[in-house]
């Protein structure tokens, strides 16, 4: 009878363990956690192995070009501005080359932050990240399909594109999944597209409403100049 209840008690403990572990949410990866780093870990980092650099120029350090133990700002062209980067002093953006944690190398991870506090993360081209989170948060996998018609010098011929989606957290204040997308160029050739991402909704939302907002008025005041130089014609 005493073998019969330790037995019990440690079919419990397991079982009690599996579920909270299962139940656990997600809020970021490593040291990185959505809502609680402050900006100050990217000095950190600086201080302990990496280089700090800042990106002007997109076309030579563009953020999937970022590698090794390296990680750029990116700060926006005051000219020529990039609408993909942040466009307000309170947003800054960092990219790290490579992060390892767990013995899985993260590559080309972007941090996101709003006044100095991290938003956002997102990470490209990591298929083993997704496979440990997907294990870790025990996420739902969802996948849409498209068939496609795909034109070659051999013919048109039927093709069919699919997009993975699995999602570890979806609520009123984080949301995080990842994506693999398999598709065709317009020159019929397979390509694949994965990325993983952790934000907050309503800070993101928040942040891309103010970036908007002034990339309208420097497009406005381009489109007002070209106005008043063509008025001198």
């Amino acid at each position: 009878m005493k073998k019969i209840t330790v037995l019990f008690l440690v079919a419990i403990t397991v079982f009690l363990y599996q579920k909270s572990f299962s139940q656990a949410k997600i809020d970021g990866i490593s040291i990185f956690k959505i809502d609680k780093t402050n900006i100050k870990i990217i000095d950190s980092l600086a201080n302990n192995g990496y280089n700090l650099k800042t990106c002007k120029d997109l076309y030579s350090c563009s953020k999937y070009k970022v590698s090794g133990m390296n990680i750029y700002e990116m700060v926006n062209d005051t000219i020529k501005p990039d609408m993909s980067l942040p466009m307000i002093k309170e947003n800054r953006t960092f990219v790290i080359g490579e992060y390892t944690v767990a013995g899985i190398k993260i590559n080309n991870l972007e941090l996101n932050f709003y006044n100095d506090i991290l938003f956002e993360i997102k990470s490209t081209g990591d298929l083993e990240l997704q496979t440990a989170l997907k294990e870790k948060y025990n996420g739902t996998l969802k996948a849409e399909k498209k068939v496609i018609a795909c034109r070659s010098i051999y013919g048109e011929f039927k093709e069919e594109e699919v997009t993975y989606t699995t999602t570890y957290r979806d609520d009123d204040k984080i949301k995080a999944y990842s994506v693999l997308k398999i598709y065709f160029d317009d020159k019929c050739k397979k390509n694949n597209l994965n990325y993983t991402l952790i934000t907050n909704i309503k800070t993101a939302e928040i942040v891309n409403t103010k970036n908007r907002e002034v990339s309208k008025k420097i497009l406005e005041k381009k489109q007002q100049q070209k106005k008043a130089e063509l008025n001198k014609l």
